[in-house]
């Protein structure tokens, strides 16, 4: 009689124990495979032909002094600037929302959102300072997280992080603070 007692307590805590342990490896499971599928979809973005070509295009001509003019981008590169600012700041928007683990992201792309940002900051700023406080403002705390984490990580020490036409490190203060609406 004890035993047919002891059995009806143990087998109902050891059932809910099991399920217990199911659901929440079923949960990490989903979470890290979502994450995954992030990472995917931001790597397909960024090594998209059109993304890489206009990295590329902005970054030859800022190192040639052919990107601004009268601290606004030429025409020419206008089309390129916003292909690079729209994806960083939709990866930046993803990045707030705590939808692509950031820790990977700063590894794997922290050194070129920083380096694309550097290109473009002084136009964004500018139209940040005529009356459009928030202008790409995912962009900008993007690359204001990875410049840090890149710092706070010593990965500046083994890659350093320079503006790409004066070769001179780029400051962890250099972007400023993120921007807050």
């Amino acid at each position: 009689m004890e035993i047919e007692m002891l059995f009806e307590i143990i087998i109902p805590i050891t059932t809910v124990f099991v399920i217990g342990l199911i659901g929440y490896f079923t949960i990490r499971y989903n979470k890290k495979q979502h994450e995954r599928t992030a990472m995917m979809d931001v790597f397909h973005m960024l090594v998209n032909s059109d993304h890489k070509y206009a990295e590329e295009s902005i970054r030859d001509a800022y190192r040639e002094n052919r990107l601004m003019n009268l601290h606004h981008i030429v025409d020419a590169y206008k089309e390129f600037a916003v292909i690079i600012e729209r994806n960083y700041d939709q990866i930046g928007i993803l990045m707030h929302e705590k939808l692509i683990p950031d820790k990977s992201y700063y590894i794997t792309f922290g050194h070129s959102t920083v380096i694309s940002y550097r290109i473009l900051y002084d136009e964004l700023k500018n139209i940040r300072i005529q009356g459009q406080p928030f202008f790409r403002m995912h962009f900008h705390n993007l690359a204001v997280d990875c410049l840090h984490y890149w710092y706070d990580k010593g990965l500046q020490d083994k890659h350093s992080i320079a503006d790409p036409k004066t070769n001179m490190p780029i400051s962890k203060d250099f972007f400023g603070e993120k921007i807050k609406p």
